[in-house]
């Protein structure tokens, strides 16, 4: 460990451990890119990408997905190529820390860190080793790493955790969290919104949704489509096929709009499966401040 490095983490052992409330924790999975899900973020806006089809092929384009992702500000990705177990950096400066600071560091420290560092250069790996210690249970978390983004945004993350199903010993996922202090003066994204106020609103809402719908299921025998919608909980849908089944209204008030004043979403999966969820603060579905309900 560098002289730095041990500095850092000596001062954060002894440090109180604070209340970072004013440094909110982003937590994201990221799943292999060749899985069809989200497999890449941009740290700066906590938005996450999912890899095009156009580049799943029987051998691996390696140099075009990493071209894909530079174009795309992506700071992390978790590749498929089964001689990787780790999650890739995409020109992310990077330094590994103890572990035990995830819990004690400031921001404040973090920029101290950077300070003391001065123009000595932050390493850019291909990758950052994930180091989680049982890939069955998900147990151990990684080290913690400091980072600077290309944007100039600064912050520590760390690997959390992993995601089954297990492929010769490889997850198919792993589970990330992080803390970021973007530049002075950078133009805020409503990509990522930090009011836990409103995250627990609009958790609560939906789990609401899903024992009503859950009603709805248990009387008619069947999930409401995807137009039917969420309407469906107060006004019988006309193309039921037994209308006499609906016994609501199962929502007691009018569907109400989600905390930052959009619609709630609806989607039925298949026959038995259904996505609900709120679109967040930027209003738009499937971006990375989507929270998503529970069935």
């Amino acid at each position: 460990m560098s002289s730095v490095a041990a500095r850092f983490s000596d001062a954060a052992a002894k440090a109180e451990p604070p209340a970072n409330q004013d440094w909110p924790e982003v937590e994201r999975t990221l799943y292999t890119d060749m899985s069809g899900k989200e497999c890449g973020i941009d740290l700066d806006t906590g938005k996450l990408y999912t890899l095009p089809k156009e580049y799943d092929r029987v051998v691996y384009p390696r140099d075009a997905i990493l071209r894909w992702a530079v174009d795309h500000h992506i700071d992390l990705f978790y590749p498929a190529n089964p001689s990787f177990e780790h999650l890739a950096c995409v020109g992310l400066g990077q330094r590994a820390f103890d572990n035990t600071t995830w819990e004690k560091v400031t921001r404040e420290d973090v920029r101290d860190f950077f300070t003391r560092l001065g123009a000595a250069k932050m390493e850019t790996p291909d990758a950052m080793t994930s180091l989680w210690a049982d890939n069955a249970t998900a147990a151990a978390p990684s080290c913690v790493y400091a980072f600077v983004t290309n944007e100039g945004s600064r912050g520590i993350v760390q690997i959390v955790g992993t995601v089954g199903p297990y492929e010769n010993g490889t997850p198919s996922g792993v589970k990330i969290r992080y803390r970021i202090d973007r530049p002075v003066g950078a133009v805020d994204d409503p990509a990522i919104s930090f009011d836990e106020s409103k995250i627990e609103a609009a958790n609560a809402q939906l789990s609401a949704f899903v024992q009503q719908i859950a009603r709805y299921q248990l009387d008619l025998g069947l999930l409401p489509n995807t137009q039917q919608g969420l309407g469906s909980l107060r006004i019988a849908p006309s193309d039921l096929p037994d209308e006499s089944k609906w016994c609501g209204p199962y929502a007691e008030n009018d569907i109400p709009l989600d905390p930052w004043g959009h619609q709630y979403i609806y989607e039925l999966l298949t026959p038995t499966q259904f996505k609900i969820y709120s679109t967040g603060p930027d209003g738009e579905a499937c971006t990375a401040d989507d929270v998503v309900g529970s069935q």
